[in-house]
């Protein structure tokens, strides 16, 4: 599995970069192969990534305010999704306008399975799903994980463990990213082919920081 390491992630950098350039990002990057390390600077940003001697591993470097998060879920016991996600939640990172819930009939807040979805109001393939474990979420984490196909795992104070990468919904090959954060786990789905325009990673990573927050953030 390769792996890329997030020093510091800021949700308000990446947020930026993607309303600025449907997927563009800010972070100055340096990926190093077997024969040796190197640096690298960004002309817009005048930061500087040092890289050291390792085969398939990027180091992206950013300068992010300090986060207060809680170590558990801080909203109340039968949580829905919409309690924690608003549609201007998702619109603020995707730069467009126009979603609504969309409900989810396997949802169970009550069983510690919220689950709900975001769509521009048309088009279903639109839909950007949320789904959360409160309850046993080492073991849920273990057992998704076995369905993301080409993961990548990339690090960040904000989690435990994150991994992207591709999952089948039905017909459908949807972009994957599975979190784990003490023992909650955290799982989100949204279609390649409706978001072309956005970078993967850089979708996929601000929708896992919105939600991080929006769980853990204790103000």
């Amino acid at each position: 599995m390769k792996s890329r390491f997030i020093v510091l992630l800021g949700v308000t950098l990446l947020s930026l970069a993607l309303l600025a350039g449907c997927g563009g990002s800010t972070a100055t990057t340096a990926t190093t192969s077997a024969s040796g390390g190197g640096t690298a600077t960004t002309a817009a940003t005048g930061e500087t990534t040092t890289t050291a001697a390792a085969d398939e591993t990027t180091t992206t470097e950013m300068t992010a305010p300090k986060l207060d998060l809680s170590d558990t879920i801080v909203l109340p016991d039968g949580w829905e999704i919409n309690d924690a996600i608003s549609p201007a939640d998702v619109e603020a990172i995707l730069g467009k306008t126009g979603y609504k819930p969309w409900a989810e009939t396997l949802s169970d807040a009550a069983a510690g399975k919220p689950q709900g979805s975001f769509f521009d109001g048309s088009l279903a393939l639109s839909k950007i799903n949320f789904l959360v474990y409160t309850k046993d979420g080492k073991a849920n984490y273990d057992r998704v994980a076995a369905y993301v196909k080409n993961p990548e795992e990339i690090a960040a104070d904000l989690w435990d463990k994150l991994i992207i990468g591709d999952m089948e919904n039905g017909a459908d090959m949807m972009v994957g990213v599975l979190i784990l954060r003490g023992d909650q786990c955290l799982r989100i789905q949204w279609s390649p082919e409706h978001y072309k325009d956005y970078d993967k990673y850089d979708l996929s990573l601000a929708l896992a920081e919105m939600l991080v927050m929006k769980l853990y953030g204790k103000s």
